[in-house]
């Protein structure tokens, strides 16, 4: 199985495409949502791509029932709707660069991002920041859930919620 729920982020030319792998691992299934980019997070709905016999076999012991009529209409609506996918990718694309910039400016390493997050290293206990940060109401990721304990998991947001992070944060002494 392989998870690409973040791969309408992408615009990185190496990304690895997972349909071409299937061809060559025919008991491989990709997972994809339309809960990132397409935006119906709260409707949960994605989809698996596979050989048919394995998504036969997936669909034998699949909960009946697992989605909503409303939820696949959605979905099927947001495909129509490619404009707003790029637009989505661009306000990403430079919500990463205004995030990087500024962690690279506070002297904070992180994880070359390839989503519509930053795994950054606050150098400091990550539930301590997760603590502070939902005190100022900026809700972020502790990385000691994830197995970084001195990193946190910043989400990209509109230039006014990235400044919000960015901007408390120094002003509160949180992050610098």
């Amino acid at each position: 199985m392989v998870d690409e729920a973040y791969s309408d982020y992408v615009t990185h030319k190496d990304y690895p495409d997972g349909l071409r792998l299937l061809k060559d691992y025919p008991n491989l299934v990709l997972l994809r949502t339309f809960s990132k980019i397409y935006g119906l997070a709260s409707m949960r709905i994605g989809y698996g791509i596979g050989h048919p016999d394995v998504i036969r076999t997936i669909n034998q012991v699949r909960e009946p029932f697992n989605t909503s009529r409303f939820a696949q209409a959605a979905a099927f609506a947001s495909l129509e709707d490619q404009a707003f996918v790029e637009r989505c990718r661009m306000h990403n694309r430079e919500g990463v660069i205004q995030l990087s910039s500024e962690f690279d400016n506070m002297g904070l390493r992180y994880f070359e991002p390839h989503g519509n997050f930053i795994l950054v290293d606050v150098q400091r206990p990550s539930k301590t920041m997760f603590d502070e940060l939902l005190k100022r109401g900026i809700i972020i990721r502790g990385g000691h859930a994830l197995g970084f304990p001195t990193h946190i998991r910043v989400t990209v947001g509109s230039a006014e919620q990235n400044d919000k992070i960015i901007g408390r944060t120094k002003c509160n002494g949180v992050l610098s």
